[in-house]
């Protein structure tokens, strides 16, 4: 009988990374032409937010605004990709959109975050005096399979999401989906954010409950 041991390597690999091109076989090209190739790579899940193409509204970096065309947003790159090519339009030239009959809405433009730029698209859940975003990533890992001498390789794709607060001062703070984090994100209206999350019984494990809280605090002034 073969006796199997897995042994998980994750590498962290980023669209700005050329170790990571050279790992989707060094593909150039717009980020169309670079989306469109990495499907013919064998890669276990998906670094896409939605599978399907979905209709949304956008506006590019010249101000110019399209409605209702088809995109997909693909964490890896942290890029869209649209389902039919826009004459004189690049991925890249995108700098928010928001998906049609839903409130998710994503922009760029964010400072002070880690591991981010002003290039990196955030989801906006609360936009007020405290602003709550949500960045999405992801990462490729090597599945390494040992067995009796034999060893395979399989790559998938890891995704995660992070929540920053952004203060009226500019300052950027990540929090986590916690009761601790979330009151200690707060220290001066401390207090206030525990007798809220008891009177109404926020679930803070959850980003409903976080939004909650944020929303509340806003209210406040």
């Amino acid at each position: 009988m073969k006796t199997f041991t897995a042994t998980l390597l994750v590498i962290t690999l980023t669209a700005a990374s050329k170790d990571a091109l050279c790992q989707l076989q060094n593909l150039t090209g717009n980020s169309n032409e670079i989306l469109t190739k990495r499907s013919e790579v064998e890669i276990k899940g998906s670094p896409l937010l939605y599978e399907e193409w979905k209709l949304a509204d956008f506006q590019t970096d010249r101000g110019t605004e399209y409605k209702g065309v088809a995109i997909r947003y693909n964490f890896f790159y942290d890029s869209v990709e649209f389902q039919a090519e826009i004459p004189g339009l690049n991925a890249r030239d995108v700098v928010s959109f928001n998906f049609s009959g839903t409130e998710q809405r994503f922009a760029k433009g964010y400072k002070g975050i880690p591991k981010s730029s002003n290039r990196s698209f955030f989801e906006q859940l609360v936009v007020g005096r405290i602003t709550l975003v949500k960045k999405y990533s992801s990462t490729i890992s090597d599945l390494i399979v040992q067995g009796y001498g034999t060893a395979t390789k399989r790559k998938e794709y890891f995704n995660s999401a992070a929540w920053f607060l952004i203060f009226p001062d500019g300052d950027a703070k990540e929090v986590s989906l916690n009761r601790k984090s979330i009151t200690r994100s707060f220290p001066s209206n401390a207090k206030e954010v525990e007798a809220f999350i008891r009177s109404k019984k926020i679930n803070t494990r959850n980003e409903k409950g976080l939004i909650e809280v944020v929303e509340y605090l806003n209210s406040l002034n």
